[in-house]
């Protein structure tokens, strides 16, 4: 099924199919809606309302049609994602240089949290804008991206391990601090360097906690 089929059958633009064979996305596919469902000509209406009757007298300005477009693509398009991997992403490791402690935390935990909300369709929702002509820099997944920088992926790739042995119950607990202690003395991490590995890989937990709080233990990425 390809996008352009949907904009010419009304069942399939409402109710929405699966989009294969997506060049550069291998084993993903995509069930999406063609751009004239109802849902997509409601929100495009309430969206041109609310901009400043003055502002747009003329015809909506470029980036504002670019704004809606991205919008309009994420919120009434793509219903589903099928085939991306669940989990953290891989990255090289790299060397450590000495920073300060709490833009450490905040570089670890903004990428945490992006890849919670992200990590997963990013790929696709790129792939569904670019064949729909939405600048990237509208998407919310573009603009708010952060990955963990060269120097902090040793304590990324551990976090992804560590929370392996996290206990799943009713509600998620927090990595254990023997589970911690073990990988650092199997990597060799030792005294002021330990206490740092450890204050990193909490606060990367805490961000994680406090982001699945309400999700059930199932839902994790």
């Amino acid at each position: 099924m390809k996008l352009s089929a949907m904009k010419i059958d009304p069942a399939l633009s409402e109710q929405g199919d699966w989009v294969e064979n997506i060049p550069d996305l291998p084993g993903i596919r995509i069930k999406a809606r063609g751009t004239n469902n109802s849902d997509y000509r409601a929100l495009e209406a309430k969206l041109v309302r609310e901009i400043p009757r003055a502002e747009r007298i003329e015809g909506v300005a470029p980036k504002e049609q670019d704004r809606i477009a991205g919008q309009l693509l994420l919120q009434t398009v793509v219903l589903d994602v099928e085939g991306r991997r669940r989990g953290l992403c891989r990255f090289d490791r790299g060397a450590a240089p000495q920073g300060r402690r709490e833009a450490r935390h905040k570089k670890l935990t903004d990428a945490l949290v992006w890849q919670f909300d992200w990590g997963e369709t990013f790929d696709t929702i790129v792939a569904a804008a670019r064949s729909a002509g939405v600048p990237l820099r509208l998407l919310p997944c573009v603009a708010t991206r952060a990955d963990p920088h060269p120097h902090l992926l040793l304590e990324w790739e551990a976090f992804a391990q560590l929370s392996t042995d996290r206990p799943v119950g009713v509600t998620r607990g927090a990595i254990p601090w023997t589970s911690i202690d073990r990988y650092a003395a199997r990597h060799g991490i030792e005294a002021e360097d330990f206490d740092r590995f450890c204050r990193m890989i909490r606060a990367m937990d805490a961000a994680y906690l406090a982001h699945s709080k309400n999700k059930p233990p199932d839902a994790q990425s």
